[in-house]
């Protein structure tokens, strides 16, 4: 008898180990597949960023005055209060706001369609800390936000000024949220009309005889960071 020789080991691999290169192959050959929107969900929002971002101002009870997210505009309207819709907004995180009132584009809603109503003019102070408070959020990070005014947001009016500003002295009451017009320049009417200025949602503090305290600040700012570029 021939002496029995050694049997060759096999060159094949165990099917564990195939299956393994298979999966690595497939997560590779779909991780470069992927476009690179899908990364951006682990980016952190740095100075210099551009944030689009959803947003909704909160006067001090919570109550939400303008918002540009759908979910606080069907909130609204299952619980029958009424809210002011705004796009929404770009801003350069950790950018300087340079002008004083920056209108936005305002309308109302039924929940099914949206009527244009003029402009809601947004200050220089809420637009800084809404675009500050963008850095270190990712896509989809939301956050409340206090408010800090650069003075107390309240105003004392005389009635001759709250008319001018569009107000109704005699028939307003305190605790009543009245719409005002902002503006940096004067007001001059042209043909017996009057221009479209920028409105806000201000809250009679006070009123006596003869003057009105107002308040035209709110607290807080509610931020989901939508998008982000650059």
């Amino acid at each position: 008898m021939k002496p029995q020789g050694k049997s060759k080991k096999s060159d094949q691999k165990p099917d564990f180990m195939k299956a393994g290169a298979l999966i690595i192959l497939f997560v590779c050959v779909v991780g470069f597949t992927l476009n690179m929107g899908f990364f951006s969900v682990f980016k952190t929002a740095q100075a210099g960023n551009v944030a689009s971002i959803d947003f909704t101002l909160r006067d001090e009870t919570g109550v939400a005055v303008l918002t540009s997210n759908q979910q606080v505009v069907r909130e609204a309207i299952e619980a029958g209060e009424g809210v002011l819709v705004t796009p929404p907004l770009q801003l350069e995180v950790g950018g300087t706001i340079t002008e004083e009132i920056m209108p936005v584009d305002l309308y109302i809603t039924d929940g099914s369609q949206y009527y244009p109503v003029g402009s809601f003019a947004l200050l220089s102070r809420e637009l800084s800390t809404m675009a500050n408070a963008c850095e270190g959020m990712r896509v989809n990070d939301r956050k409340r936000v206090p408010f800090s005014y650069d003075e107390e947001p309240v105003w004392s009016l005389t009635a001759e000024q709250f008319e001018k500003f569009g107000g109704n002295f005699s028939s307003v009451q305190a605790g009543e949220w009245v719409p005002l017009g902002f503006s940096t320049t004067p007001i001059i009417p042209v043909d017996n009309t009057t221009p479209e200025v920028p409105i806000r949602m201000t809250k009679v503090v006070d009123k006596t005889a003869d003057e009105i305290l107002i308040r035209y600040g709110y607290t807080s700012v509610d931020i989901v960071l939508n998008e982000l570029a650059g």
